[in-house]
């Protein structure tokens, strides 16, 4: 199953799990990655496991966000923490 990539502002072609594009799903931590590889059914409708780990690839991403623009803050005036 592919679609969209799942990190935002993204929009690529999805091939992992249908989770995201080869350059986002490698910024994904391993476990994360793991879990929702697991979790991942073609063709059936995301189970409570899959929602969760796709909540944890969210939360892992807001995180990300948060230090990255904590460290641009001041620098370069580049206003996407996330590319």
């Amino acid at each position: 199953m592919s679609g969209d990539c799942k990190w935002p502002g993204c929009g690529d072609l999805a091939s992992r799990q249908g989770w995201g594009c080869p350059t986002h799903w490698g910024r994904l931590p391993v476990k994360i990655r793991q879990a929702i590889g697991h979790s991942y059914q073609p063709g059936k409708p995301a189970d409570v496991y899959r929602l969760r780990a796709e909540g944890s690839a969210r939360d892992f991403i807001v995180r990300e966000a948060s230090r990255t623009a904590k460290v641009r803050k001041g620098g370069s005036g580049d206003t996407d923490p996330l590319v």
